[in-house]
């Protein structure tokens, strides 16, 4: 869709964006389970355990308070979600090299082309994206709670509980569904976003890149080069010489 907002057409069927989908999610999946397991090892061999000994809510929190948890802790979020924007940012220009089939230059989609290209921007793109949907959520949230709308969604619940058991007919609860309705349309605004920063980097690339024509021009020129260039000129004594050697001859 970005790409047709900038006039641009796609050269690919939606069945081929399927494999690639399918290729950079699972990527995407892999890199953040091995951030994740990294830092819950890392965790598990630094804490203490009298922290887990501890069966109260309150000197759980306690006791994390008083460590050194109470800095690693934030830092260690902080570092997760930097890293995910990081992967995301990463594959935003291949990712939209793939949804139009064919590289910046023109030529055919290569995949992990481009990795990292317009980092920066991308990245803070990313950032930026990630942090409106958290604000949005939070938002909506806080919404909920002062309208009274979280005592709806309770008892709602505690419907579907019973739909669950048997006690209550099965109807479609509409206060969940427009809910659920409303956190899909903020997660695809979100991606929707970085989309948009793909497009505009994918563009950028490709009108500083050189063009397929003007790559096959140059080297349908650099043969005639060659030639002209392996061709042994002659001196001036030497066209003098065969100058009056014709003349001689002539006589």
């Amino acid at each position: 869709m970005g790409f047709q907002a900038k006039g641009v057409r796609p050269g690919i069927r939606v069945w081929g964006l399927f494999v690639p989908a399918v290729i950079y999610g699972a990527v995407e999946g892999v890199s953040v389970t091995l951030i994740l397991v990294l830092v819950a090892g890392v965790s598990v061999v630094l804490i203490s355990p009298d922290i887990l000994r501890q069966n109260e809510v309150t000197d759980l929190v306690n006791q994390y308070a008083d460590t050194a948890w109470a800095f690693a802790a934030p830092l260690a979020l902080i570092s997760v979600f930097l890293s995910i924007c990081s992967i995301r940012a990463s594959l935003l220009v291949p990712i939209t090299s793939a949804s139009i089939g064919r590289d910046p230059d023109g030529l055919h989609y290569t995949p992990f082309r481009h990795f990292r290209a317009s980092f920066g921007p991308l990245f803070a793109l990313t950032i930026c994206s990630y942090v409106g949907m958290l604000i949005l959520h939070a938002g909506l949230i806080i919404v909920f709670v002062l309208t009274g709308y979280a005592e709806t969604l309770q008892a709602d619940l505690m419907e579907i509980n019973s739909m669950t058991d048997g006690f209550a007919p099965i109807r479609p609860i509409w206060s969940l569904i427009v809910l659920f309705i409303i956190y899909m349309l903020i997660g695809t605004w979100a991606f929707s976003l970085q989309c948009a920063g793909g497009v505009l980097g994918y563009l950028r690339l490709r009108d500083e890149s050189p063009k397929l024509s003007e790559l096959l021009q140059s080297s349908q020129k650099q043969p005639s080069q060659t030639n002209a260039q392996a061709e042994p000129r002659m001196s001036a004594e030497d066209l003098r010489a065969l100058r009056k050697s014709r003349e001689f001859g002539n006589r």
